[in-house]
């Protein structure tokens, strides 16, 4: 009884000392994928070590590096793939209600390009301006370089209302 008691000590701490070694090797790889950030070396982290404490770190990360990219693009299309391929994402919403900031900043774009009075023009300007969203930004430049002085001076207005500093002048 002793020398079964005996055995079963020693195989827990074989595996206690074999499952600290793997945690060892996932932690370093891990570290190694973070370092990289790219969605190919969370993958190759998650395709050796599934089961690690990391895993599911490294498939939050690809998912954030997904979001990322869609962001960067920034288009209609851009969001709506991404929604297809990611229904259960926890940026899904977040996509759905960029594809209607776009809608509306298309269509304000739309009306701007229509208006020919100056209080539309001014209305539209500022509401385009009113978006956090770079896709706003060319129409404004586009006023700014219009021949008009007022639309001009509308454009310039509309883009520093909101201290906006990604417009660049050629």
């Amino acid at each position: 009884m002793k020398r079964f008691s005996l055995l079963i000590v020693l195989l827990a701490v074989a595996a206690l000392m074999l499952s600290a070694g793997c945690g060892e090797k996932d932690k370093k790889a891990w570290e190694k994928a973070e370092k990289y950030n790219t969605k190919e070396a969370y993958n190759e982290f998650i395709t050796k070590y599934p089961n690690s404490q990391y895993a599911k770190d490294a498939k939050n990360a690809i998912e954030k590096l997904e979001w990322r990219a869609v962001l960067n693009e920034n288009t209609i299309e851009a969001y709506r793939n991404y929604m297809t391929e990611n229904p259960g994402s926890k940026y899904y919403k977040l996509a759905q209600n960029k594809v209607k900031e776009l809608h509306n900043i298309y269509s304000l774009i739309d009306e701007l390009e229509k208006a020919h009075d100056q209080e539309d023009i001014t209305k539209m300007a500022f509401s385009l301006a009113s978006y956090d969203n770079t896709a706003s930004i060319a129409p404004l430049v586009e006023l700014i370089k219009s021949e008009d002085t007022f639309k001009s001076s509308i454009g310039a207005l509309s883009l520093g209302h909101l201290g906006r500093e990604e417009a660049v002048f050629d």
